[in-house]
């Protein structure tokens, strides 16, 4: 039998809220400049001026002008060409080697059973490297089509170019089995996705 979880009791909530609250203030903290940082980068590519101030003599007034549209076009020119070289137009973007372990090979004995016939011929009795492959890839390519793959990839590199940080997570999610048109059943399949974050709301751990 596995160890029992711990079970807490409320002054261990109170105190893991107190230990969660104050090391985000302290990581909140450190990165301070950072912060000053990305919200001048926003600000730009907002294309939101800054207020001018009567008695601000010295302050360019024709600044705003040649400043702001170039955060906004940079970053749209960026990331058109990132996606263009990570997906290019008639090529594949991604190969697939597939690892052949005893699992894997008693797993596709027992699914070959229950498969029908695939273009009129039967199903291969030995699984070799290039079948293997071909399977992985093709379940892969499934679940890429059933959210906007390829825009959350757009996110990710979004949010890298403005910051210099990009997080993601890959999670099990539950996705509607369609592909972006009017074909559905209506039914949910729980799969991988890829979920994009802003590196705003991530406090990273600094300890190490």
């Amino acid at each position: 039998m596995p160890d029992e979880l711990p079970s807490f009791s409320p002054h261990d909530w109170i105190a893991l809220a107190d230990y969660t609250k104050s090391e985000k203030e302290r990581r909140l903290g450190k990165r301070k400049d950072l912060e000053k940082i990305w919200t001048e980068v926003d600000r730009q590519i907002a294309m939101t001026p800054l207020p001018r101030k009567k008695d601000q003599e010295d302050a360019p007034g024709w600044y705003p002008d040649l400043e702001l549209p170039l955060q906004f076009g940079a970053l749209e020119a960026i990331k058109a060409d990132a996606h263009r070289f990570k997906f290019p137009r008639g090529a594949e973007w991604y190969e697939v080697h597939a690892e052949i372990t005893e699992r894997y090979l008693e797993q596709f004995g027992t699914s070959k059973r229950n498969l029908l016939l695939l273009g009129g011929d039967d199903v291969r009795e030995k699984l070799d490297q290039e079948v293997a492959s071909a399977i992985v890839k093709t379940i892969m390519e499934h679940f890429h089509r059933l959210y906007d793959f390829k825009q959350a990839i757009n996110l990710f590199d979004a949010e890298s170019i403005k910051y210099g940080t990009a997080v993601c997570r890959v999670r099990p999610v539950r996705l509607h089995q369609h592909e972006h048109d009017t074909r559905t059943n209506g039914d949910e399949i729980t799969g991988p996705a890829i979920v994009p974050c802003s590196i705003k709301s991530v406090y990273l751990d600094d300890s190490m």
